[in-house]
């Protein structure tokens, strides 16, 4: 007997490394050429986990102010034990592995045993898994057929990677660009690096601090609180950028730090001014204002060759750097070049994500509930996720699946309960820093509601008013009511003032947004760790608490909404309203008000 699971593979002439905003049209195009048999190809295969369905109830312990286990976070170890697959069932795919074909000394198993990894050729996984890897261009993804397994495997996995199953983006959204960034637009004018006065038109460091009421950091910076910033896909951080964009635009620094850099999978950070890329240099650029003099770390990975760019392997390629979950039991170095090398920061900030699949079935709903709960481990060690929520409003990444239902589309990386999921707001025509934002107009702050993911505990309440009080009166199919809604919180993402390759411009987006955010999270873990406390963790049940216990928090948007970004598909979006909403979630951060309420959370 033989029972289908998920293998998804781009190892397809012309399907590389497609860009955002791409996707098949299903429409009979002639197959591309065929992959070289002899092309070596890694393969990690997810075992089924230990403990894993009870990952909300740990997560919550560590993370609710109300648990008495508030901020006794895990260790790496802890972790490890907690989900460990049982040692047969990881003997048994060693095995058939074997068996196979499959090198002995290609297989490798993940330090905390969750998956197996191992090197084979086109032709041999072909026979493997039962599957052609000769595909139609653009096929569409329910059109290849998944692999077969044994009966007695595939109970025991998840899924195979790497996968078929959506394109990389970034939460940026430039039009005509790959990666679908807001449009940026030159600037030459004068910047005063003091002034609120023009905020509505350009955001410089003051107006972000005025707006937020932030105040300049005081005292040296605690060593081991480090603000991570993932990037991707060859868009690189310069440094000479970031040091012209200091001496233009903040006075409160006399030297740009330099990021400590990771370099993950044999990434590079080329620092040719002409390559710089304008999300890397945007995400540093609004972060190191607000921390400085705290370092920052600069997480580059390798975009993956042979076009394995699903945003799902990137992330596993990037965990593996952090914690290990991929890295070999053994001297050898596991599915990357960087296994567990790199220390996990207080803070990530990650402006990158996908879209959730429009249809789910076992093998894709495996796929992103795994890698959602890597995610969670995270949580439970204490970091806290910052993702952008995208720039598309309700069409999640912006890619063409708009048109396969009438459901809106969701990003990926917002739907996971374990992260904090940030959008977009700007300050309309004549407001002044003290006036109220609204949702961001230029283009569609990410929203909306998982297909997947149940509303969370911590959010029930806050999405159940949305709901009953302002209900959207959407058709039922348009949406998940049910589902775990996003964004959490918002920050300004349009106007920001910034510099790329040496020319000055205006950029917006919600991955603007987030690093602002992720950034203010990291000055309060910077006081609570200089107080003794723990770091803030996975912040949203206290978010979400601090909002029902105290409103005045959060600064209120209740003008604008999301409509999706193509013609003639999901126009209406959501609409902002009194609380939260899936358009600018909470709010906007009231930083006095909040710090103090963070500051005193787990006393």
């Amino acid at each position: 007997m033989m029972s289908s699971i998920l293998l998804v593979t781009t190892l397809v002439v012309g399907a590389f490394a497609a860009p955002a905003g791409s996707s098949g049209n299903g429409n009979g195009q002639p197959a591309s050429p065929a992959v070289h048999g002899d092309l070596s190809v890694p393969v990690l295969i997810g075992m089924k986990q230990r403990n894993i369905e009870n990952m909300m109830k740990y997560v919550l312990e560590v993370s609710d102010p109300t648990s008495a286990k508030y901020g006794q976070h895990y260790n790496q170890a802890q972790v490890d034990a907690l989900f460990a697959p049982d040692d047969q069932a990881i003997n048994s795919v060693k095995d058939w592995l074997v068996r196979s074909g499959i090198a002995a000394r290609s297989i490798n198993l993940s330090r905390n045993k969750a998956w197996v990894r191992f090197e084979s050729t086109v032709t041999v996984l072909e026979s493997l898994l039962q599957v052609n890897l000769t595909v139609p261009k653009n096929a569409k993804r329910d059109t290849i057929a998944d692999p077969e397994l044994p009966a007695h495997i595939s109970s025991v996995v998840e899924f195979v990677l790497p996968s078929l199953n959506t394109s990389i983006h970034d939460g940026t959204e430039q039009q005509g660009k790959e990666l679908g960034r807001p449009s940026s637009k030159p600037f030459h004018g004068f910047v005063d690096p003091v002034s609120t006065d023009k905020c509505d038109k350009i955001v410089t460091p003051a107006c972000i601090r005025a707006m937020y009421k932030i105040p300049a950091n005081s005292g040296p910076a605690v060593r081991d609180n480090v603000l991570g910033i993932f990037e991707t896909e060859n868009d690189y951080f310069n440094q000479a950028d970031l040091n012209e964009f200091i001496s233009i635009a903040d006075q409160n620094i006399t030297t740009a730090p330099k990021p400590v850099q990771y370099l993950i999978n044999g990434a590079t950070v080329d620092q040719t001014r002409a390559n710089a890329g304008g999300e890397s240099n945007l995400d540093f650029q609004m972060a190191v204002p607000i921390i400085y003099p705290q370092q920052t770390a600069l997480y580059q990975i390798q975009y993956p060759k042979y076009g394995l760019g699903d945003f799902n392997y990137i992330f596993a390629q990037f965990q593996d750097a952090l914690t290990g979950s991929y890295c070999a039991d053994n001297d050898d170095q596991g599915s990357g070049t960087d296994c567990n090398q790199y220390p996990v920061p207080s803070v990530f900030s990650v402006s990158w994500g996908s879209t959730e699949p429009v249809y789910f079935n076992k093998q894709t709903t495996d796929l992103y509930t795994r890698m959602c709960n890597e995610w969670g481990k995270l949580a439970l060690q204490g970091t806290t996720v910052v993702f952008a929520s995208g720039d598309h409003g309700v069409d999640g990444n912006g890619n063409s699946e708009c048109g396969l239902s009438e459901n809106f589309l969701v990003d990926g990386s917002s739907a996971c309960p374990y992260i904090t999921s940030v959008g977009a707001t700007t300050l309309p025509s004549g407001a002044g820093v003290d006036d109220s934002e609204i949702a961001a107009v230029s283009f569609g702050s990410g929203g909306g509601f998982s297909n997947l993911f149940a509303t969370p505990p911590w959010q029930k309440k806050a999405v159940s008013t949305y709901l009953t009080q302002h209900d959207p009166k959407l058709p039922a199919a348009f949406f998940n009511r049910s589902g775990r809604a996003y964004p959490d919180i918002s920050a300004v993402g349009d106007n920001g003032f910034s510099v790329n390759s040496g020319l000055q411009s205006l950029n917006g987006g919600t991955s603007m947004s987030a690093p602002i955010i992720a950034s203010i999270f990291s000055r309060i873990n910077e006081d609570r760790l200089r107080a003794g406390r723990s770091t803030l963790g996975f912040v949203n049940p206290a978010l979400y608490k601090a909002y029902d216990e105290q409103k005045a928090l959060f600064n209120d948007i209740t003008v604008g909404s999301n409509p999706g970004s193509f013609r003639d598909c999901h126009q209406q979006g959501f609409q902002a309203a009194p609380g939260w909403d899936p358009v600018t979630g909470l709010g906007t951060p009231n930083y006095p008000k909040l710090h103090d309420y963070l500051m005193n959370v787990g006393k």
